[in-house]
């Protein structure tokens, strides 16, 4: 997309980690609004590469729409573990709870939308 197009766009981040998808979206001229991270580590690094964002620091299962107020967005991103499905990880699928995290995804888009 060119520049001009993304420039209108907002965008939420979950499991942003130390925000790859936040600086691909901001290079592109989209506004990021919020984003969210549970690891104190990543956290750390997101909050220097990206000091006007705001950052929720908790698991996604305890973020709500409602009381961590996230505006509503055009775009949301979410790199979600993947350790459960690859050669990465023990790859449990399902059996592992992270690779249940998705679901708390599909959660919040059904209010936010």
């Amino acid at each position: 997309m060119k520049r001009e197009t993304m420039r209108q766009h907002t965008v939420g981040h979950l499991f942003t980690a130390m925000g790859g998808f936040t600086r691909a979206f901001h290079v592109s001229g989209a506004t990021p609004l919020w984003a969210n991270e549970k690891d104190r580590f990543a956290v750390e690094t997101f909050r220097l590469n990206f000091p006007g964002v705001r950052l929720i620091h908790k698991p996604i299962e305890d973020l709500t729409v409602e009381g961590d107020r996230l505006e509503p967005v055009e775009v949301l991103t979410a790199g979600f573990p993947c350790q459960p499905f690859s050669v990465a990880g023990e790859r449990l699928g399902f059996d592992d709870n992270r690779g249940l995290l998705f679901l708390h995804i599909i959660r919040l888009i059904k209010v936010i939308i």
